[in-house]
């Protein structure tokens, strides 16, 4: 069993923590909680298409705002916007109950822009982990042009990528699992290399011990790629 530390909350859900005195999920979110959200989020492409309730958008919002004042990157939410998700492109497969996207926007000549955005917007992700909401990146899987319309995007930017986010389809039972059993489901459905395949140096009794811990944490976005969990060991 998992020691207990972060948003777990003994004999009960994962996300129990919902009702902890507490919880807070804005930028004082602890790194042992953002761990715990590595540990069992998954990417999902299936909603329901249900508003989300108002408590949880205020904090949201809140942490949407904060990303974009410490990245400067513009991130933009959108509810209730189905069309953007009923034109996907077949090979990046299709959405089923997706409403709500989270667009994030810049200078598209800006790399360090384009890699925050990845940082910061991955950092969001794990927060709406942790609120109990679902969440999946979208690239070029739906008509960035017409969200670039609704989101009022400036001319001269460029949208990077946006997140889709909302209640799962399901989202009864996974309230209701454990942390051990979201973790459980997690490792069932994720790959991840090995620490010899994946070092990029010889691994020793000296190797720090959040490079190993960084190494063994699983896939977190859409590429599939275990390098970005690196910095967010090192960075609360």
């Amino acid at each position: 069993m998992h020691s207990m530390h972060g948003l777990r909350c003994a004999n009960s859900s994962f996300f129990a923590h919902l009702t902890c005195a507490h919880y807070n999920a804005s930028m004082s979110t602890t790194h042992s909680q953002v761990i715990d959200a590595i540990d069992v989020r998954v990417s999902s492409r299936s909603f329901t298409s249900d508003l989300i309730e108002d408590g949880i958008i205020h904090q949201l919002r809140q942490n949407i705002d904060a990303m974009s004042l410490l990245s400067g990157v513009n991130f933009t939410l959108l509810e209730n916007h189905p069309e953007i998700f009923s034109h996907t492109v077949q090979n990046y497969g299709i959405f089923e109950g997706a409403a709500h996207v989270i667009v994030l926007s810049g200078d598209a000549n800006d790399y360090e822009s384009i890699e925050k955005a990845g940082f910061y917007g991955e950092r969001l992700v794990l927060t709406a982990t942790l609120m109990g909401l679902a969440t999946c990146w979208v690239d070029n899987s739906i008509d960035m042009d017409l969200t670039a319309s609704i989101a009022h995007i400036d001319p001269s930017h460029t949208v990077f990528a946006a997140i889709a986010v909302g209640y799962f389809h399901n989202q009864k039972d996974v309230l209701e699992q454990s942390f051990d059993e979201r973790e459980n489901y997690q490792r069932e459905h994720r790959t991840s290399l090995p620490l010899s395949e994946l070092s990029l140096s010889e691994l020793s009794d000296d190797t720090p011990s959040w490079y190993r811990r960084a190494q063994q944490r699983l896939p977190l976005l859409t590429i599939n790629s275990q390098f970005d969990c690196i910095l967010m060991e090192i960075i609360p």
